[in-house]
């Protein structure tokens, strides 16, 4: 019987409690100090981008919109964007061949746009 409080004394005394940094602070002349508990954040570091990552996004993005402008622009809904991507992006027209040249020169300035955008955000940071 003695054993097994021993055993137990051991467990519990074995238990690690979250330790809390206080301070004292203190306040007007007749008040008592107040005690204040501190919490610490982990630390985050600086925030980078990765260049890689965001020029390959917005090239997807640029090349999804010229898709999806173009097949409205060949239904009829959006010929006025058809027309300003047509000034915008030397290769583009409403043909076939057009649309894919004008997704890949979209895409093309998606990825250098993006990889600059996150080089000069991680540079100036």
């Amino acid at each position: 019987m003695a054993a097994k409080r021993k055993a137990t004394k051991r467990k519990t005394s074995s238990k690690k409690t979250a330790s809390k940094k206080t301070t004292k602070v203190a306040t007007t002349k007749n008040r008592s100090p107040k005690t204040v508990t501190k919490i610490q954040l982990p630390s985050m570091g600086k925030a980078r981008l990765n260049p890689y990552a965001l020029g390959y996004s917005l090239a997807l993005l640029k090349a999804a919109c010229v898709l999806v402008t173009s097949l409205f622009a060949k239904a009829g809904m959006a010929t006025s964007w058809a027309e300003a991507m047509q000034k915008w992006l030397l290769s583009y027209s409403l043909s076939v061949g057009g649309i894919i040249a004008g997704m890949a020169e979209g895409a093309v300035y998606g990825l250098v746009t993006g990889f600059l955008l996150a080089w000069l955000y991680n540079k100036f940071q």
